[in-house]
């Protein structure tokens, strides 16, 4: 575990400069020092400075300082963090004071002491800052307690990544349904596609993800770190569901995802265990297998149920072809919606760095996917597929990674680059859907969506096409003549009529 060092911050009056040379955190010299006695600073529960959001703690500081003390100060350096609602002025104490203060603590001696209530706001990292007067107010001392704020109950951000995985499960159950299983063999037999989607997955994006940190945050490693753990994981789900929407090939988005996210168990580890401790030297990284599991699980299982309804229950797929686009605006509603009402505390530390990155990070991966897989010859609709796959990240992992990696609350903090990630990555995508849209309603006509299914065999006349010549039929024309004179293997309503 990383333990942060915040820096102290720059005093921007005289006396807080001063104040600085006069400051002791736990161990002091003062006047005290001619009778040989060291000056200590001392808090009943020094644990209560590290609380949750919107939490109440009270404190009491005691010390052996000889000198008098007229008054005490309390202040906080950053008050959106924390705020001081009550502070009492210094009392003398004797045997008889009302509060129970370990001596051991300050030397076997207690002068005075005093309470310090506070309210923590939000998460992230302040400081507690103690000034001492004497009768003259000048000021004889300072003292300053590091405070760690934590992020509340994340009850809100569970209930969105529960209600995902379900959701999720029904998409990818309606996507079976309607998979071209011709379409998936011709692709095992010849898999560009997906060996081109994972260099663009493993290879591309995880150089791209460390170069822009480099570029954006050259002083911050955790949000570094954050940007490069995100474009180490595999696709997300939403990838498929993008994919159908914008005409891509979702046959190919498919096994893009399942390929990705089976190798998640060796690229995520190497890249993280090899080039994460040069980000982040010492951190405890830790690879979360079973969310991986639970991952290739949400994905695979709906999907191969899915596909055995397209022979047991025919219906299914005439149902899930026709829900499935409005579901998936369904699902992205939801993400919209209450994915940022989850995570709305983002916005309150969201900085135009964070959001470039969020935004340049699936952006590049959509273009230099794009590009690569028409560079191999792939067809638009694929080169949409790879494109999409590659763009898209499942972030969950990477947040679960980043906390894990360093401590608290430093992880809550440079979790806002993959969440800005979450939230920016549809922006390109829901732009070129509402282009699509409107050249639709421009034109009159839609442009044709996905083949999310195998073609309808009731659509494809089967009638026989007697051929004539010089106005008689030719009833013994074998077969290949007449699918030539049809069209041939360039006719697919021919092709499946034979078969059928």
């Amino acid at each position: 575990m990383i333990k942060m060092n915040k820096s102290d911050s720059k005093m921007a009056s005289a006396r807080n400069v001063l104040a600085m040379f006069l400051s002791f955190s736990v161990l002091m010299s003062s006047s005290a020092a001619d009778s040989g006695k060291s000056v200590v600073v001392a808090f009943d529960r020094e644990s209560a400075f590290d609380a949750v959001e919107q939490e109440t703690i009270s404190v009491i500081w005691f010390t052996n300082f000889t000198e008098e003390i007229d008054r005490v100060e309390v202040t906080t350096s950053n008050s959106k963090n924390s705020e001081v609602t009550y502070y009492s002025q210094p009392m003398l104490y004797t045997t008889n004071s009302p509060v129970e203060i370990n001596v051991t603590r300050v030397n076997g001696e207690v002068t005075y002491y005093g309470e310090i209530n506070m309210t923590t706001l939000f998460v992230g990292f302040n400081e507690v800052q103690i000034y001492f007067y004497d009768k003259d107010n000048n000021t004889i001392g300072l003292v300053t307690k590091e405070q760690k704020v934590y992020l509340k109950g994340q009850a809100l951000a569970d209930a969105f990544s529960y209600g995902s995985a379900v959701l999720q499960a029904f998409l990818y159950f309606f996507m079976g349904a309607t998979l071209d299983l011709a379409i998936v063999k011709t692709i095992v037999v010849r898999p560009v596609g997906p060996v081109l989607g994972l260099f663009c997955q493993y290879g591309l994006m995880p150089s791209i993800a460390y170069g822009l940190g480099l570029l954006i945050f050259p002083d911050d490693f955790s949000l570094r770190l954050g940007l490069f753990l995100n474009g180490c994981c595999p696709g997300g789900g939403q990838s498929n569901m993008w994919t159908h929407l914008l005409g891509g090939s979702l046959d190919l988005s498919i096994m893009m995802t399942t390929v990705s996210t089976l190798a998640a168990f060796g690229t995520v580890p190497l890249w993280v265990l090899t080039v994460g401790p040069t980000i982040a030297d010492g951190g405890n990284f830790v690879i979360p297998f079973v969310d991986l599991i639970t991952t290739v699980v949400v994905l695979i299982f709906p999907c191969v149920i899915g596909i055995i309804c397209q022979s047991v229950c025919p219906k299914v797929v005439i149902y899930s072809k026709k829900i499935l686009t409005p579901y998936s605006m369904a699902v992205l509603l939801y993400t919209f919606s209450f994915g940022v009402y989850a995570y709305f505390y983002l916005f309150s530390i969201l900085t135009w760095k964070s959001a470039s990155a969020g935004l340049l990070l699936p952006l590049l991966g959509y273009t230099l996917g794009t590009l690569l897989a028409k560079l191999f010859c792939l067809t638009m609709r694929e080169a949409i597929a790879v494109g999409i796959e590659t763009g898209i990240q499942n972030t969950m992992l990477s947040i679960i990674i980043l906390t894990v990696a360093i401590e608290k609350p430093t992880a809550n903090l440079a979790a806002v680059v993959p969440g800005s990630n979450t939230l920016f990555t549809p922006v390109p995508l829901l732009i070129v859907y509402i282009i699509k849209k409107i050249y639709e309603k421009v034109r009159g006509k839609e442009i044709p969506e996905v083949n999310t299914s195998t073609t309808d065999l009731k659509s494809v006349d089967s009638k026989p096409v007697e051929l004539q010549l010089n106005g008689h039929s030719i009833p013994d024309l074998d077969k290949k003549s007449q699918l030539d004179a049809e069209g041939g293997i360039t006719n697919p309503a021919a092709d499946l009529r034979d078969i059928a």
